[in-house]
């Protein structure tokens, strides 16, 4: 699973106090959050007295599990910005193959997309400084 810097700062937040109130909140037992995550209840035991902490992965499955929007707006984030750089090059690969009309085209797809990214961001994360 390719963690997104915006999922990353998210769930570098949960600490075993957090993993308790995602389970409380789901109304899940420890054996049942450890099957929705995929991991062993003596996993969720460690997590949550503090022993061991989640890897990202599982930790990226415990905000998908607790805040769903979150988890889509920061994939979604990320696959508009991988998609808008790929514009970004096919524009300056056309215009280096001397197709001027597709590199314009690739460069006002690109321009779309990178504000529709940028539209994301703003809404999870607040408006740049």
């Amino acid at each position: 699973m390719t963690i997104s810097p915006y999922l990353n700062e998210t769930i570098t937040q949960i600490d075993a106090d957090g993993i308790r109130v995602i389970r409380a909140r789901l109304g899940l037992t420890q054996e049942q959050l450890a099957t929705h995550v995929g991991v062993s209840i003596d996993t969720i035991k460690s997590w949550e007295s503090g022993r061991r902490t989640p890897a990202p992965d599982a930790r990226a499955k415990l905000v998908y599990l607790s805040r769903p929007n979150v988890y889509r707006a920061a994939t979604s984030y990320e696959k508009l910005r991988d998609t808008a750089q790929q514009y970004d090059a096919d524009a300056i690969a056309y215009e280096l193959a001397g197709d001027t009309e597709r590199s314009e085209m690739a460069v006002k797809v690109a321009r779309s997309l990178h504000k529709m990214a940028d539209s994301v961001e703003r809404d999870m994360v607040g408006p740049r400084a």
